[in-house]
């Protein structure tokens, strides 16, 4: 049989140690650090959170609302229905 591709110069260890070295890197990449008072000051002063927490919390607070409330509009909906179509 033919080869299709030609062999490669790289021997399975060097394909190896390339991996072990990028799974080494990404391990200490995601391993963070202390966390420092100039990081903690940063993140309560980043007006970010800020309208994030104006926009969230709002839009939570509706939502779910609404499973407890929906039954009742429904309700005073169809009794106000039945009062002006009968």
């Amino acid at each position: 049989m033919d080869r299709i591709f030609p062999p490669s110069k790289v021997s399975p260890r060097q394909i190896q140690q390339k991996i072990a070295k990028a799974r080494n890197y990404s391990e200490e990449f995601d391993q963070a650090g202390k966390m420092e008072k100039r990081q903690i000051i940063w993140t309560v002063t980043d007006w970010r959170l800020y309208t994030q927490a104006a926009v969230y919390i709002p839009t939570a607070a509706l939502l779910s609302s609404i499973s407890v409330f929906l039954p009742t509009i429904i309700m005073g909906t169809l009794i106000f229905l039945s009062q002006t179509f009968c």
